[in-house]
């Protein structure tokens, strides 16, 4: 990948933290969608987030109080666990 190309996604997410998190979450997303069959198997996926990044077609968000909720729950109780041996 072109180091231009590199900073300009970077700076259009917010760095570079950002952008691995955005990256990794459509990739997801589309080898997801990719077995249910919805998504264009021959273009190479980390090629489509790129493209979609640059387009400014994808973005990433915070989550909401009620997304985040069951996270902090999941994350307290692996902690708890972990306290526990």
């Amino acid at each position: 990948m072109d180091q231009s190309i590199l900073e300009q996604m970077t700076a259009k997410v917010g760095g570079r933290f950002r952008l691995t998190a955005l990256v990794q979450k459509r990739l997801q997303s589309l080898i997801r969608m990719r077995k249910l069959g919805s998504v264009n198997i021959m273009e190479p996926l980390l090629d489509s987030v790129i493209n979609e990044i640059i387009a400014d077609k994808i973005k990433l968000v915070p989550l909401t109080e009620s997304e985040a909720m069951p996270l902090l729950e999941h994350r307290r109780v692996e902690e708890e666990e972990r306290e526990e041996k």
